[in-house]
């Protein structure tokens, strides 16, 4: 039966992007704080399912790795892997995390990238890497909205100065939305969210698939 349970419990992987993409803070609190949050919530609700979980940590190297396990001392290890991460102003070495990832998980996972996109850059190399997985895994995108430039786009000021920041923060966001139309085209998930309201979002994808039966 313990055998049983244990093929068949779900298993979910949160890559938490750490680089300069997360230095941003919405409210009183960084980008990785409000991802940290959504990972222990979400981390909460699949354990009290029966199904397991682990994140990795990283920026311009692999910073922790606690791999996929059920129980209840999960959760002390996802806090304790979490409780020391800040968003630090180095690049965040996707090949990394990846490579770390598919090292050490062979078994069909849900993996939520949480990180953040700025240009077109980094927006290739979320794809890329995340395409890839699909074969293997189920990927789902968690970006993280900057809410300053939804503010400048929003701005009805007609001063002039105003109105060049407003047409470029539009300008921004027409961007990432067709950014995120290519992500969901390679067939990965994707959630688009301010940090403060991630949590809800994340499981409701995590409950969607287990409804699904995508794992």
């Amino acid at each position: 039966v313990k055998q049983f349970q244990t093929d068949q419990s779900q298993r979910v992987m949160f890559l938490l992007d750490c680089g300069r993409l997360m230095t941003s803070e919405h409210g009183n609190l960084s980008m990785v704080d409000h991802a940290l949050n959504a990972i222990l919530m979400l981390s909460y609700v699949a354990l009290a399912q029966g199904d397991s979980v682990g994140m990795l940590a990283f920026s311009d190297r692999v910073h922790s790795y606690v791999p996929i396990r059920g129980g209840k001392t999960q959760m002390k290890r996802l806090i304790y892997a979490g409780f020391d991460r800040f968003a630090e102003f180095v690049p965040s070495r996707f090949d990394k995390a990846f490579y770390h990832f598919t090292s050490n998980c062979r078994r069909r996972s849900m993996v939520f990238l949480i990180t953040n996109v700025i240009d077109e850059v980094s927006a290739v190399e979320v794809t890329s890497y995340l395409s890839n997985l699909t074969k293997m895994h189920l990927p789902v995108l968690a970006l993280l909205r900057d809410s300053r430039v939804f503010d400048f786009a929003d701005n009805p000021d007609m001063n002039e100065e105003v109105l060049y920041r407003s047409a470029a923060a539009a300008s921004i966001l027409l961007w990432r939305a067709e950014a995120i139309q290519r992500i969901q085209h390679a067939g990965v998930l994707a959630i688009d969210a301010f940090p403060s309201n991630l949590t809800s979002p994340m499981v409701n994808q995590y409950l969607e698939a287990k409804a699904k039966h995508l794992l």
